[in-house]
């Protein structure tokens, strides 16, 4: 009775402890998943503000290209204006 008692305690702690290792793993593989995560965020986060950055500047670029283009164009017409 005792040998059985003995038996079954052991082969319960050792369930137990094959339980613990899991959820320890699950918890290891879970923090893992949840760090790729975090770093992928923030790498997409860099891409969209590098994204943001170059259309801002195309947009200021083209803002100041037609800005110089009608400046030139003013200028010429005041030119013709001026010839006799």
């Amino acid at each position: 009775m005792d040998a059985e008692k003995s038996t079954f305690r052991r082969h319960f702690l050792c369930r137990n402890d094959f339980l613990l290792q899991a959820r320890r793993e699950q918890k290891a593989q879970g923090a893992a998943i949840m760090h790729k995560q975090v770093i992928a965020e923030g790498v997409a986060q860099k891409k969209i503000s590098q994204l943001e950055d170059d259309s801002h500047l195309a947009s200021e670029k083209a803002k100041a290209d037609a800005k110089f283009y009608r400046a030139k164009r003013e200028t010429e017409a005041n030119q013709l204006l001026l010839m006799p």
